[in-house]
């Protein structure tokens, strides 16, 4: 009996027809018992109203789908109409016989072909929401599975330039190789603790972002200079992880050269009503920019894609190369935890 139930639960017509014939009873027989005495006179009147019109209700609508699944409309209607007269003409009869104590009258005829067209166009209703609702999920899915890519092609990246940092410490045989290997454990464990998550603090992505760059003032030793400006008007925001990382590498990659006055990186990240605005500078190294301009180009192309999957209408970009300086301007419409 259970397992009966639940395939009856479990059909989308069965659950149509649930939802159609019971939203017109409790309509007719709210009505009824609002203009008679008797709730008992109401609720049957209702019943003889509806009885008459289930059966050929839902053979009119299984003619439909039939016929119009073969693009043959002409021949429903051809059909449609006498057999929806014949059964309204015995519904008559059947509706009598119901309420043969009360004075209601009813033309069931019209009620057929009136109680079909909204049963049809419910069902279809139904339908077109359910497949808009599959697709949605089929997106949200699509979209998910994007970003996951893209964020799982960018961590080996990043994780490869904070090796090459300590690489250049341990050849160099600089006493700041441990500390700087530290600070490499701390972006791993950022790496773990953010695997997955399609959101987290703005604090948390700034605390890696201080990590990446002080690990990058180890390996550099003062022949940079760096200028940072943060302020943030609360700490209840989320960002995607690693959006702005990818920049302030880039702008570390591309800014070095054998002359340390010439090496120069303006950072500026402020926040307002969860508005971000975020700019970052940096001098240019004519020889490095053209050893590693397509990888560069591969890089920010990857944060371009992962910014358009997370914050799409919800964010600007705005990048300036002129040889001399390339700049960096994001400004992002976060959510507030």
């Amino acid at each position: 009996m259970k397992s009966w139930l639940k395939k009856i639960c479990d059909n989308h017509t069965a659950r149509t027809a649930f939802w159609f014939w019971g939203f017109w009873f409790f309509i007719f027989a709210g009505f009824f018992i609002a203009f008679n005495s008797s709730p008992k006179e109401g609720i049957l009147i209702a019943l003889a109203i509806l009885i008459p019109n289930i059966l050929p209700v839902h053979l009119l609508s299984w003619l439909f789908d039939y016929f119009f699944n073969r693009k043959k409309i002409f021949y429903f209607f051809l059909i449609a109409i006498p057999l929806g007269l014949l059964f309204g003409l015995a519904g008559n009869k059947l509706f009598d016989l119901i309420a043969k104590d009360s004075n209601a009258h009813a033309n069931i005829e019209l009620l057929v072909f009136i109680f079909s067209g909204m049963f049809i166009g419910f069902k279809y209703t139904r339908v077109v929401l359910s497949q808009r609702i599959l697709l949605k999920e089929a997106e949200n899915k699509r979209v998910l599975s994007e970003m996951q890519l893209l964020k799982a092609q960018l961590n080996p990246h990043f994780l490869f330039n904070a090796l090459n940092s300590i690489y250049s410490l341990i050849i160099s045989h600089s006493d700041k190789a441990g500390e700087a290997t530290l600070s490499l454990s701390e972006l791993m464990r950022f790496h773990i603790e953010s695997s997955g998550k399609q959101t987290i603090s703005l604090k948390s992505e700034l605390e890696m972002v201080n990590q990446f760059i002080a690990l990058e003032k180890l390996r550099l030793n003062k022949s940079c200079t760096i200028n940072i400006d943060i302020n943030i008007d609360h700490d209840n925001i989320e960002i995607a992880p690693l959006v702005l990382i990818p920049f302030v590498e880039n702008a570390f990659k591309y800014s070095i050269s054998n002359d340390a006055s010439k090496n120069i990186i303006n950072m500026k990240l402020h926040t307002q009503a969860n508005n971000l605005d975020f700019l970052i500078s940096n001098s240019i190294s004519k020889t490095t920019n053209k050893l590693n301009k397509g990888s560069s180009k591969m890089g920010i192309a990857n944060t371009r894609k992962r910014l358009e999957l997370h914050y799409k209408n919800y964010h600007s970009l705005q990048i300036e190369n002129d040889d001399e300086w390339f700049k960096v301007h994001l400004q992002i419409k976060l959510k507030q935890s």
